[in-house]
C-alpha cells in the first residue's frame, strides 16, 4: 500500500519493458499463494473435525445408539448399522461444523430429521428439512469434533432433544432445558469405511487377487503387474486394472453388513452370477448382479475386513481352485475373501492429482525465481563470513527428517550438530572482535536479537499444530512456556486422558522445537564461556576438547547401563524414563551442554590454526584486530575436514549398524560423533574442502541453507497434511505419501521463509535503514530502562551522578547527513561528576559502540548506534541516539580506531 501511495503521488513516467524477473516472481508469488490456500485447507480438515456431509452417530447418555426405523427415532442398540447412520449437512456453506452452526439431518431413508407437527416425538418424514442448531454440552467453543458431547437444538420450537430411556428409547424434543437427557455423544463414522463407488480389491483364502478377463471370473496371481502381459503371449487386456472391482451400494455411503452390493469390473461389466459359475458379461445391473456382503459380528465394512458374498441363489461365493463359484451353504474359509482399496476415489484422485500439480507449478517456479536473482553482495567489514555451513546444516535437517519419517535410524545423531555449529559460530563471532572491544548489549538484547528470527515460523508452527492435532488442558497449561521457549527448561511429565504412555510437556506443541529452548539456555552461557576460551591456548583447547567428548561417555553409562538395564527404565509407560532419559539426558539441555561448549573450543581452535591477523599477515595475537581466513596454515585434516566428516560418519554407520546404534544410542546421540562433526564445521568453514567449495556454496544449497530452519521446525506439520490429502494405506493415494513428502516439505520451507520469516523478522527488527525501531527493539529498551532506573532509585551515588534531561532544543534534533561516514569504534569515559555532557547519562566508565561519526560540525558529533543497542549497555540510551557532545571537555578520552583515523576527510 505505501509503494502504490508513492506511486499515485508522483507524477507518471513513460512505459517500461517488464523483466523477465518480475514476470517469474509474479508467476511464484500467484503459486505459493494458492499454495497456501490449499495448506489451510488442508489442515483445517486434518483430525477428528466432523464435516459438512459426514455420516455421524449420536449416542444417548443411555449408551444407545440413534436408530430411524419407519419414521420414527429411537435409542434402542449399541449399533452402527444403516438405520444408525445419519448424514450431516451444513444449512449453509460446508467445511468443517462449529458450535452454534445450523446443520439439517438425514437419516438412512433421505429424510430429514425433524419434530413431528403437534407432537414432540422426533422422526425422519418427508417434507420441510428443519435446521437443527449443535451446542456444545460443556461451553466449549470451535469446532465440532468426533466424540464431543454435544445438545440438538431446534430453533423453531426452542426445544432440545431428549432421551429419558424409557418408552422404548423414544427420542423427543418437549423442553427448553440441558441436562443427562439432552446430553448426546456425536461420532464420526469410520474413516476406513468401505464407500459406495469405491474401487477394491478381493484377496482370496488362497493369497490370490480375484480378477476378470473376458468374461470369467477367476482367482488366479498374487498380483497382474506389468510383467504378467508379457507372460500371456502379451495380451494387452491383462494388466493390474483386472483385479479392480468398483463396488456399489448404501447409496455412495459407506457399506455395512448384510446390504446388497454390485461389483463392476475395469471392463464396464459387473459380476454375475446365474447358476453358479461368477462370470462377468453385462453391463447392465439384476438380480444376477446382486449380492450381500456380510462380515462375522456385522457394522460397517472396513478396507481390510474379512467378507463374504451370497448370491442370489442363497449360496456363498467361493473360489475352488482358480474358479469362482456360488456353491457354499455357509460361510467358510473358501469363501472368505479381504476386501483392499484398490484405487482413491475419483473425488480423492482429483485432488490429490491437483495438489501434485500445485506442488511441481510451485517447484519450477521456485527454480525459476532462484536462478534470475542476482547474486548476494559480499560482507564488507568484520570476520570473513562462513558462507559453506549452509549447506551441513540442511543436510543435518534432512537426516533428522529421514530418521523421523523414513526410519533412517542414524539421522537422530544429527540432533547435536545444531548445538555444536550454534556454538561454533556465535563464539566465532565474538573472537573475531579485537580483544576488550567485544558486544557491550545486555544478555537479554542479545539472546532476544537471537530469537528474532526464529519466532515467526515457530509462532506460525505452534497454530499449525493447535489446528492439527488435540490437546488437553495440561497442554493448554504448559502452553506460555512454549511462547516463551522455556518448554525444555522444566521436566513436566504427565500422562493424557486415554493414553497409556507418559508425555513430556516439552515436545507437546510443536514436537521438534526442544532444540530451540535448550539453546536459549546455552546463549546466556555463550559470552562468558566465550570470554574465558579465547584466552586459552591451543594445547589446552585440544585436551579440553577430548575432555568434552568424554562427557559422552558418562552420559552413556547414566542413560544406558544405569537407567536402561539396571533400573529397567526403557519404556515410555514408565514415568522414570520419561522423566530422567527423555528430559534430562535425550532431550534436556544438561545432555547437550558439553555438545555446544565444544563448538565454542572449536572455535577457539580454529582461529589459531586456520586464520592469521589481515593486517600484519602474521599469526593470531592477543592484539589482533582483524581476522583473515588461511588456509595454507590449516592442518591437512581441517583442509579436507567436510570430506573426511562424512566419510567417517558413513563408516561408522555401516560398521556399527542400526542394532549397534540401539545398543549405545545415548553415546552416539548426546556426542559421541563429535570429531565426525567438528571436522564437518572446520572443513566448510575454511572453505578449501572439494565439498565446501564446488556443493555446499553452489545456488542450490545456499537456497536448501535458508530453508533449514524452517524445514526442521515444520516436518511433523507437512507430514500430517500430505498423509490427510494421500493416506498411507494401500490403494488409497495416487502417489505414496512418502515420494511426495520431501516435495511439499522443500516448498511449504520455502514458502515459511519468504512470506512468514522475512517478514515476521523484518517487522520485529526494524528497518535496516534505522528510520524505524523494531517491536522487540522497543520491548526490550523499555524493560532495560525500567531496570536501570530502578539501579538508580536503589543507589544513592548514582543519584548524584544522574544527568537531567537533555535541553529541549536537542530532543527532536535531526541526525545531519554524513555521506563521508566510515565504521568506527569509539570509546567515551565519563568525566567528573560535577561536570556530566549535556543530554547524555553515563553511570560509569564504559565503551560505547556506534557506527557512524560526522566531525564535520565543530563541537559536535552525531552517533547511530548499532541495530541491537542500546549503546551503553545498561539500558540508559535509546536504540537510535542523537547525542548532543557540548562542551568537548567533559570527555577525557575519545579514541578513534585506524580506519577512521587515515580518512581526515571523515
Amino acid at each position: 500500500l505505501k509503494r502504490w501511495h508513492k506511486a499515485s503521488s508522483e507524477p507518471a513516467r513513460p512505459a517500461e519493458a517488464i523483466a523477465p524477473r518480475t514476470v517469474v516472481a509474479m508467476a511464484l508469488r500467484i503459486a505459493l499463494c494458492v499454495l497456501i490456500g490449499l495448506l489451510v485447507n488442508a489442515a483445517a480438515s486434518v483430525g477428528d473435525a466432523i464435516m459438512s456431509n459426514d455420516t455421524i452417530f449420536l449416542w444417548s447418555h443411555t449408551n444407545y445408539s440413534i436408530d430411524v426405523d419407519e419414521g420414527v427415532a429411537r435409542a434402542r442398540w449399541q449399533l452402527r448399522g444403516v438405520w444408525q447412520g445419519l448424514r450431516l449437512l451444513k444449512a449453509s456453506g460446508s467445511g468443517r461444523i462449529s458450535y452454534g452452526d445450523l446443520v439439517r439431518i438425514e437419516g438412512h431413508t433421505g429424510t430429514c430429521l425433524h419434530v413431528q407437527k403437534g407432537g414432540e416425538a422426533v422422526g425422519a418424514w418427508p417434507g420441510e428439512c428443519p435446521a437443527w442448531q449443535i451446542l456444545a454440552a460443556d461451553a466449549r467453543l470451535g469446532f465440532v469434533r468426533s466424540g464431543d458431547a454435544i445438545y440438538l437444538r431446534l430453533p423453531e420450537l426452542n426445544r432440545y432433544v431428549d432421551i429419558q430411556g424409557e418408552d422404548d428409547g423414544l427420542v423427543r424434543a418437549r423442553w427448553n432445558l440441558t441436562g443427562e437427557y439432552q446430553t448426546l455423544t456425536i461420532e464420526r463414522e469410520d474413516p476406513d469405511a468401505i464407500q459406495g463407488g469405491d474401487h477394491v480389491q478381493l484377496v482370496a483364502h488362497t493369497g490370490n487377487l480375484v480378477d476378470a478377463n473376458d468374461g470369467a471370473v477367476r482367482a488366479r496371481w498374487k498380483s497382474a503387474g506389468a510383467w504378467r502381459a508379457l507372460v500371456l503371449e502379451g495380451d494387452e487386456n491383462v494388466g493390474p486394472w483386472m483385479q479392480s472391482f468398483a463396488i456399489w451400494g448404501g447409496d455412495g455411503r459407506a457399506i455395512y453388513s448384510g446390504q446388497n452390493v454390485t461389483l463392476w469390473t475395469s471392463s464396464g461389466t459387473l459380476v454375475e452370477v446365474q447358476t453358479q459359475v461368477a462370470q462377468a458379461r453385462f453391463d447392465k445391473a439384476g438380480l444376477w448382479q446382486s449380492f450381500t456382503v456380510s462380515k462375522p459380528g456385522g457394522g460397517v465394512i472396513r478396507r481390510g475386513d474379512s467378507v463374504h458374498f451370497t448370491a442370489h441363489t442363497g449360496k456363498y461365493l467361493e473360489v475352488h481352485g482358480d474358479v469362482l463359484e456360488a456353491t457354499g451353504a455357509v460361510p467358510g474359509t473358501d469363501g472368505a475373501f479381504a476386501i483392499l482399496l484398490s484405487a482413491p476415489s475419483s473425488q480423492t484422485a482429483y485432488k490429490q492429482v491437483a495438489v501434485l500439480a500445485i506442488l511441481a507449478f510451485a517447484v519450477v517456479s521456485i527454480i525459476a525465481y532462484e536462478i534470475s536473482q542476482p547474486a548476494a553482495p559480499a560482507a564488507k567489514g568484520g570476520a570473513p563470513r562462513l558462507e559453506a555451513l549452509d549447506a551441513p546444516r540442511w543436510i543435518a535437517s534432512a537426516q533428522i527428517v529421514m530418521c523421523h519419517f523414513y526410519g533412517y535410524t542414524w539421522g537422530a545423531a544429527w540432533t547435536q550438530f545444531f548445538f555444536v555449529l550454534s556454538g561454533f559460530v556465535l563464539a566465532y563471532v565474538e573472537m573475531a572482535k579485537p580483544a576488550g572491544t567485544g558486544s557491550q548489549v545486555s544478555q537479554l538484547r542479545y539472546v532476544t536479537h537471537r530469537l528474532v528470527t526464529l519466532y515467526p515460523t515457530y509462532i506460525l508452527t505452534m497454530v499449525l499444530g493447535a489446528i492439527q492435532w488435540n490437546h488437553s488442558a495440561l497442554d493448554w497449561l504448559t502452553l506460555p512456556l512454549h511462547l516463551l521457549f522455556m518448554q525444555a527448561w522444566f521436566p513436566i511429565t504427565y500422562k493424557k486422558r486415554g493414553y497409556d504412555t507418559w508425555q513430556w510437556s516439552g515436545v507437546q506443541w510443536a514436537q521438534v522445537s526442544w532444540f530451540v529452548s535448550v539453546l536459549v539456555i546455552y546463549w546466556f552461557m555463550l559470552r562468558p564461556i566465550t570470554r574465558r576460551v579465547r584466552r586459552l591456548s591451543l594445547r589446552v583447547c585440544c585436551a579440553a576438547l577430548l575432555c568434552l567428548w568424554a562427557v559422552s561417555l558418562l552420559w552413556w553409562f547414566l542413560g544406558d547401563v544405569l537407567l536402561r538395564e539396571h533400573f529397567g527404565c526403557r519404556f515410555v509407560t514408565q514415568r522414570c524414563f520419561v522423566f530422567f532419559d527423555d528430559y534430562f539426558i535425550y532431550h534436556g539441555w544438561l545432555g547437550m551442554l558439553h555438545v555446544f561448549v565444544s563448538g565454542i573450543v572449536m572455535a577457539r581452535i580454529f582461529v589459531l590454526t586456520s586464520m592469521k591477523d589481515a593486517e600484519a599477515d602474521g599469526p593470531v595475537t592477543a592484539d589482533t584486530r582483524r581476522l583473515a581466513l588461511d588456509p595454507s596454515r590449516a592442518p591437512w585434516v581441517f583442509r579436507l575436514g567436510s570430506s573426511l566428516g562424512y566419510l567417517s560418519f558413513g563408516l561408522l554407520a555401516f560398521l556399527v549398524g542400526r542394532k549397534g546404534y540401539h545398543k549405545y544410542v545415548t553415546f552416539f546421540h548426546n556426542g559421541g560423533i563429535l570429531p565426525a562433526m567438528l571436522l564437518v564445521l572446520v572443513g566448510g568453514a575454511l572453505g578449501y574442502d572439494p565439498l565446501a567449495r564446488y556443493l555446499f556454496q553452489n545456488r542450490v544449497f545456499q537456497v536448501l541453507g535458508r530453508i533449514s530452519y524452517a524445514q526442521y521446525l515444520i516436518q511433523c506439520n507437512v507430514w500430517g497434511i500430505v498423509i490427510h490429502i494421500f493416506p498411507l494405506s494401500d490403494g488409497e493415494a495416487v502417489v505414496p505419501p512418502k515420494v511426495v513428502f520431501p516435495i511439499a516439505l522443500f516448498v511449504l520451507a520455502f514458502v515459511m521463509e519468504r512470506l512468514v520469516t522475512r517478514v515476521g523478522v523484518a517487522w520485529l527488527k526494524g528497518s535496516g535503514d534505522k528510520k524505524r525501531i523494531g517491536t522487540v527493539s522497543r520491548i526490550v529498551t523499555c524493560l532495560e530502562s525500567r531496570c536501570a532506573g530502578r539501579r538508580r532509585a536503589s543507589d544513592p551515588k548514582a543519584l548524584e551522578d544522574a544527568n537531567p534531561a537533555a535541553p529541549a532544543e536537542l530532543r527532536d534534533v535531526e541526525a545531519p547527513a554524513c555521506p563521508d561516514a566510515v565504521p568506527a569504534a569509539v570509546t567515551l569515559s565519563a568525566a567528573a561528576p560535577e561536570a556530566p555532557p549535556k543530554g547524555l547519562t553515563l553511570l560509569e566508565s564504559r565503551s560505547v559502540e556506534v557506527e557512524f561519526v560526522d566531525t564535520k560540525a565543530k563541537g559536535d558529533a552525531v552517533f547511530s548506534a548499532p541495530e541491537g543497542g542500546p549503546a551503553g549497555g545498561r539500558g540508559t540510551l535509546a536504540a537510535q541516539l542523537r547525542l548532543h557532545l557540548a562542551p568537548a571537555e567533559a570527555f577525557e578520552t575519545l579514541s578513534q580506531d585506524a580506519a577512521l583515523s587515515s580518512r581526515p576527510s571523515s
